[in-house]
């Protein structure tokens, strides 16, 4: 039979918040070195494991039904600014985070957070050229990330989607609204790949930042294009691998 075993505070100890400290511990320890078998299937409920994932923002845009327009030509080679625009609306909101504080990943690490969880959803509405009837250009929505101390934002390329138009052909003629669901978890090896990418050693492990993105899917032949989302939402969650963290 498993057992527990703690030494009690006896009559005359003081309780001091060592001694009551060190019943805890005892407590602790006890419960930590039961065996599986000691436990009943389905006695351990959600109150008494430790969190595995914790919330690091939720942010919205186009509440009202607020649309906005984009018309930055996709290159599915470029990191940073110069063919993505930042999710907005009208009113001011953009679906890009930075106010969070400073994520280190890595099981190395005291807190053993071992990836960010990213969930993405815009509602895509259609995707024009500005020239030419006939021409179905596409949307490209993507995440990226931004680490400590550095300005330059990544893609995260495997959490791209290249979105097609439901219900519409030529210029002008309205698409059927999409829900356009990403969900991404961020690693070290979306860190290491950064690292490969600034040419070798020096990525920190640290993320500051997280946005979503938009582009147009165009080619040479019509070069501008314009894409029209409805509204869209964004949360991200810190997972911890195992066990309790050493430092919050």
């Amino acid at each position: 039979m498993a057992e527990v075993n703690i030494t009690p505070l006896e009559d005359g100890d003081p309780a001091t918040a060592a001694s009551l400290n060190d019943q805890l511990l005892q407590l602790n320890n006890g419960v930590n070195a039961l065996e599986d078998y000691s436990i009943e299937p389905g006695a351990l409920r959600r109150d008494h494991l430790p969190a595995v994932a914790e919330l690091l923002f939720t942010s919205s845009v186009g509440d009202g039904f607020t649309s906005h327009n984009w018309a930055k030509e996709w290159n599915q080679d470029s990191d940073g600014t110069a063919t993505w625009d930042i999710i907005a609306d009208g009113t001011g909101k953009d679906l890009s985070e930075t106010g969070f504080a400073a994520t280190v990943l890595g099981m190395d690490q005291a807190n053993r957070f071992a990836g960010i969880l990213v969930l993405l959803n815009n509602h895509f509405v259609i995707s024009q050229a500005i020239e030419g009837a006939g021409f179905d250009p596409r949307a490209v929505i993507g995440i990226q990330v931004r680490q400590t101390g550095d300005v330059t934002w990544y893609t995260i390329q495997r959490a791209t989607r290249i979105c097609s138009v439901r219900g519409a052909g030529a210029l002008g003629i309205t698409g059927n609204y999409q829900d356009i669901a990403q969900r991404l978890t961020i690693t070290t090896d979306d860190l290491d790949r950064i690292a490969s990418i600034k040419g070798g050693p020096g990525a920190t492990t640290s993320i500051n930042g997280i946005r979503a993105v938009v582009a147009i899917n165009s080619d040479l032949a019509f070069p501008g294009g314009i894409v029209t989302l409805r509204e869209g939402r964004m949360s991200a969650f810190r997972l911890r691998a195992s066990g309790l963290p050493d430092a919050v």
